[in-house]
């Protein structure tokens, strides 16, 4: 898979495979994507990284996240049925489901005032 524009952050898609073991949360981990953008993370690990995990992409800008929703449910449904899209603030989300085996999150903290 070519680093592409949905990938919306420094080194590409390595910085997810560095994410992924350093989480390392096994082939059926449950993961959020804390910030996901337009989702390329989401689906670069769902698609690539030979795991069934599922991914929570959580976005706060709601253009993102439609954008994000369009291009993963354009993908085969093995790929897209491991991603679920919410678009909400990760200071005050409640997340339902499954526990986190992980979290993952790329610059996202940068944009809340207190950290």
């Amino acid at each position: 898979m070519e680093e592409s524009i949905t990938s919306m952050h420094y080194f590409g898609y390595q910085t997810i495979r560095d994410a992924q073991k350093s989480i390392s949360p096994g082939k059926t981990g449950h993961i959020l994507d804390a910030g996901s953008g337009f989702g390329g993370s989401a689906r670069y690990w769902v698609e690539q990284l030979e795991t069934e995990n599922t991914i929570v992409a959580c976005e706060y800008n709601s253009e993102f996240d439609e954008l994000s929703s369009i291009a993963t449910n354009s993908l085969d449904k093995s790929v897209s049925s491991r991603i679920t899209h919410v678009c909400d603030d990760l200071t005050t989300a409640r997340f339902t489901g499954p526990k986190f085996d992980g979290v993952y999150s790329i610059l996202v903290f940068l944009h809340i005032p207190k950290r």
